[in-house]
């Protein structure tokens, strides 16, 4: 990892440009956009959940509790089938729309202006820093993948196969006690590697690698103009 990779990684990342694009929309926005029949639905799928919620709780042993799952089913399913005009009031999406892209537009224009302070401005320059960032990325998977796949082999592949055998051919004199415990050792090995994947993520910092990764990637739909 080379030094000004480090600096343009950090400077991208604090920047956090993409705050205003993740932005979710608040209940105000929701009550402008949605049509009627969609607050409808809602509502339902809402009085559903609850229902299961009660049946659950109380341990109410009735077939009634089939129906809010049909509910939320059919309400998920009707959901991806109509287009916008059937979902929003379609001059507040539009309006939505517009302001989604001006803040695409102020997203990239920060990228820009970030990779150009820290003379990261040129095309192969770019590319470059690209290239340094995907390689990052692919040898800690590529690194982890080895590690997973061996353990999954030789730990617990192997002895998950001797146990079957064993089981089938009772008669045999494969120890089932001493199969189990390799299988054991194997399982707590997988669970002990992906903690440390997960928390290598954080100390090597990798989700700044994927942001960056994210921003040129972006960036590149932009590299003609």
């Amino acid at each position: 990892m080379t030094y000004k990779y480090c600096l343009v990684r950090r400077a991208i990342y604090e920047n956090d440009s993409t705050s205003k694009l993740k932005k979710r929309r608040s209940l105000k926005d929701m009550k402008r956009l949605f049509k009627l029949p969609i607050w409808i639905m809602m509502f339902f799928v809402i009085c559903s959940l609850i229902s299961i919620a009660l049946i659950l709780i109380f341990k109410f042993n009735t077939m009634l509790i089939y129906i809010p799952y049909f509910v939320i089913a059919l309400a998920s399913f009707v959901l991806e089938i109509p287009r916008e005009d059937k979902i929003y009031h379609m001059k507040e999406r539009n309006k939505e729309i517009r302001i989604k892209e001006n803040e695409y537009e102020e997203y990239i224009n920060n990228v820009r202006e970030i990779l150009t302070e820290l003379g990261v401005n040129t095309p192969n320059k770019i590319e470059k820093l690209k290239e340094e960032c995907e390689e990052i990325l692919i040898k800690r998977n590529n690194r982890f993948s080895n590690i997973n796949n061996r353990i999954i082999d030789m730990l617990i592949g192997v002895p998950l196969g001797a146990l079957i055998a064993s089981t089938i051919y009772a008669d045999t004199k494969t120890q089932n006690e001493g199969i189990a415990l390799i299988l054991s050792i194997g399982l707590i090995l997988f669970i002990i590697i992906q903690i440390a994947k997960v928390l290598q993520y954080y100390t090597d910092a990798n989700f700044k690698d994927k942001y960056l990764l994210d921003a040129l990637n972006e960036l590149s739909y932009y590299s003609d103009k």
